[in-house]
């Protein structure tokens, strides 16, 4: 490509930067093309600075966390961190800076404490669609929707009730949120881990 990023992107947020047109989003091996959804801060945290600085310029962060974790406020959410299975408070400095650049942008989602997918969606229609310039559409949280899709029109779970369950429940579950934002957005490309 020849893009060229701003000085350190990645350790320095430039707050509202955007670096690419719709028209110039660059396209992964698989020839697709979309904005990249990473879904696990856990993954991003070891990979955000292999990732091209055109992918992250677009990116939309949806986390299965608290921000609390990350950010914590006093020394009863500190210890709230410290009991998960992420060490959340080993985060870089950059990379916690990359998350509240993606913040300022409104691109980056925490699915806790609420475990409400339709607050995930209302912030979701907030954001423009680059490849269409219209906002995103609703997540498909409808019952009926996922016990009428048949499964060989999955990409990612295994099963469409699945993916109802974990919505309805505010669960995580890494394909199933992948399926989630993919059938109810198509141009969207989520991931867990970019390698």
């Amino acid at each position: 490509s020849n893009l060229v990023p701003p000085p350190f992107f990645f350790g320095l947020p430039h707050f509202g930067w955007i670096l690419l047109r719709y028209d110039k989003m660059a396209t992964h091996s698989k020839g697709e093309r979309g904005r990249v959804v990473f879904i696990s801060a856990s993954y991003l945290s070891i990979e955000y600075e292999h990732i091209p600085s055109e992918e992250m310029a677009e990116a939309i962060f949806f986390f299965g966390s608290d921000r609390r974790w990350i950010f914590p406020a006093c020394e009863e959410e500190v210890q709230d961190s410290r009991a998960q299975p992420t060490d959340y408070l080993g985060f870089t400095q950059a990379f916690k800076d990359l998350i509240l650049a993606k913040e300022a942008e409104g691109l980056c989602f925490f699915l806790r404490p609420h475990k409400d997918f339709a607050l995930i969606s209302h912030r979701l229609e907030q954001v423009r669609d680059p490849l269409t310039n219209e906002p995103y559409r609703p997540l498909k949280l409808d019952k009926d929707f996922w016990f009428a899709l048949p499964d060989d029109r999955l990409k990612f779970a295994r099963s469409a009730k699945f993916v109802y369950d974990n919505a309805r429940r505010g669960d995580h579950r890494y394909e199933e949120v992948k399926e989630l934002l993919y059938q109810s957005n198509p141009t969207l490309r989520p991931i867990l881990m970019w390698s």
